[in-house]
């Protein structure tokens, strides 16, 4: 039963609200502890891989950080990288400017720091969350129908834990992606969107909001129509009302989003917000499996179009390329668009719905199990009525901006294709689950019973000692793997080998081999990389002569050396020299004929 002043302690403490001081200090220690175990947990996960990026998509975020510092602007506007992270890591990088051999540390320093951030980010939309759930159980209490409240310990059981494995585990500090900082700035403007059905909306507010929304968009280019959606939900039932309220959101969402919008857009010559979803669209869901290449990609197959200026196939059998363009590491995948400028977009219904089939498969596991426990649950205490008829009437902004964030990745790519162990794609919409289960959880409305309390609270213990027990295993497996040498030694040879043969920053070089084995050393000897060989096995066994005509092509784009790794240790036949102690060797082309 309620206690008399319920009423009372509901308008008192907007926020955080319960039935006694202690379930307040109670919700307060979980809490602490939730905060505790973030800055444990998350620390762990940096220091576990202070050293091992995830892929090379932050030499890519590093350069283009590079280019806005120097007002470079040809370099700077990227139509594929989105600008928020790589501003981050600019902004982080001028105060602190590490040396080159600590950049990738500092980059997991700066993945904490956002973390830290994205932390804050869900307890206001948590607290707002909570704050709207209360007001609604106590209207319908008003019409005696005596509904459950959740007290606040609950909520942070359940949610810091969703959040923390959503956070540490669904994206990764080890993750050197925007993920979190789109995470951080959706929560923000979700929570500022639950807040005015319980506080209403202000001009302050609806401004900020428009402003995180916009910054959405910054982090993380899918989020453009997302954004949008959060502003139109202003509107809801009181459309009239709202609307110069609404109008200002838009206008802070103009104000922070379009100079990026019409610098990119002049830069490419058309109108875009961005060309990542169209070029992930073609290589993962039409037609997919990479049939268009990820790099070097010189027009076809089929109705996929002709690239304008294409990377430059200098010589074939082998595959030769060249592409010198700017003050970049490895420009074709600095800035991807560039290159892929006339690739054509077609949809097709069978792939269409392939995909979608495939990213339920291998989404489903990650919460609907959960879900189906949670109304199995509802419906066993008699509430399932009227909790899906809240869900649907009530908490219907955050079920269309976690349905609509969903949507949006299960038919714009192959989350399984993306899917790789140190950048996992479920980081694609792991803040949306969140916001899904934030929805379910506001919408509960059960008879106010102690076998009501008693089963939820059985619910709540287990799921947040499932999930915080899982994070605790994690957390000591990787442990041991913080006082373990990190491999920057074998990155810093290679740098240091090529500067011991007069191969120093802003050097050009051509690689032998894939991309991923080559960014690092460049990236820390600032060299450009401006040719290469993709597939080492068909220049190391081919004849003499060819060999050397590939060489003589090569010295010819103004390239200095032809650097490999250990594939040319068992090929003696050109002069192959070791960098340092490292397992890379390099040709030196400084005096071959150029043609």
């Amino acid at each position: 039963m309620r206690g008399p002043g319920a009423s009372t302690l509901a308008k008192s403490i907007p926020f955080v609200v319960d039935r006694s001081g202690s379930a307040i200090r109670d919700s307060r220690v979980v809490r602490g502890i939730a905060w505790a175990a973030a800055a444990a947990f998350g620390a762990v996960q940096v220091l576990a891989t202070p050293y091992r990026p995830s892929s090379e998509d932050i030499v890519s975020y590093l350069d283009v950080a590079d280019a806005y510092r120097r007002q470079d602007w040809n370099g700077a506007l990227n139509g594929y990288w989105s600008p928020l992270y790589s501003w981050v890591l600019g902004l982080a990088e001028a105060i602190v400017r590490p040396s080159p051999a600590w950049e990738l540390t500092f980059v997991r320093l700066v993945n904490f720091a956002v973390f830290v951030l994205a932390l804050g980010a869900f307890e206001f939309f948590l607290l707002q969350v909570m704050a709207s759930h209360e007001r609604a159980v106590a209207a319908e209490d008003a019409r005696s129908s005596r509904p459950l409240s959740l007290p606040p310990w609950m909520w942070r059981a359940a949610g810091y834990s969703l959040f923390l494995w959503s956070s540490l585990v669904w994206t990764g500090l080890r993750s050197d992606t925007p993920d979190l900082c789109a995470a951080a700035l959706m929560l923000a403007a979700a929570g500022l969107l639950v807040r005015t059905q319980t506080t209403g909306l202000s001009y302050a507010g609806a401004a900020a909001l428009g402003a995180s929304a916009g910054l959405s968009y910054l982090a993380r280019t899918a989020n453009f129509p997302i954004a949008l959606l959060v502003i139109a939900c202003l509107l809801g039932r009181h459309a009239r009302r709202r609307l110069p309220q609404t109008a200002l959101a838009m206008c802070a969402f103009a104000v922070v989003a379009l100079p990026f919008v019409a610098g990119l857009s002049e830069a490419k010559h058309r109108l875009t917000i961005g060309d990542s979803g169209r070029m992930n669209y073609v290589w993962n869901v039409y037609p997919g499996g990479y049939i268009v290449p990820g790099l070097h990609w010189q027009g076809g197959p089929g109705e996929a179009g002709t690239p304008i200026h294409p990377t430059r196939r200098i010589w074939t059998r082998p595959d030769v390329f060249e592409f010198a363009h700017g003050r970049q590491t490895y420009p074709p995948w600095t800035d991807p668009s560039y290159w892929y400028d006339g690739l054509q977009v077609h949809f097709n219904a069978a792939a269409q719905i392939r995909t979608v089939v495939a990213n339920l498969q291998f989404s489903a596991g990650m919460f609907l199990p959960a879900v189906a426990v949670l109304y199995a649950a509802i419906a066993f205490l008699g509430g399932f009525i009227a909790s899906i008829r809240a869900l649907v009437f009530q908490e219907w902004r955050l079920l269309l901006l976690a349905a609509a964030g969903l949507a949006t990745y299960m038919f714009g790519t192959s989350l399984s294709a993306a899917n790789i162990p140190t950048q996992p794609s479920t980081r694609y919409i792991a803040v949306f689950i969140v916001m899904l289960f934030a929805a379910l959880a506001s919408s509960i409305r059960l008879p106010d019973f102690a076998r009501s309390r008693r089963l939820l609270t059985a619910l709540t213990l287990t799921a947040a000692v499932l999930l915080s027990g899982r994070l605790a295993l994690w957390t000591v497996r990787n442990a041991g793997s913080v006082a373990a040498p990190a491999p920057a030694t074998r990155l810093m040879e290679v740098a240091a080998g090529l500067s011991a043969a007069g191969i120093g920053p802003e050097s050009p070089v051509a690689i032998l081999g894939r991309k991923g084995q080559h960014e690092f050393w460049a990236r820390l000897g600032r060299i450009r990389i401006i040719g290469q060989v993709p597939d080492p096995d068909a220049f190391l066994h081919a004849a003499p002569d060819v060999q050397e005509q590939v060489l003589d092509v090569l010295a010819g784009t103004g390239a200095v050396a032809l650097v490999a790794d250990q594939w040319a240790a068992g090929h003696r036949g050109q002069s192959w020299q070791r960098l340092g102690r490292s397992d890379y060797f390099m040709i030196g082309l400084g005096g071959r004929q150029r043609r």
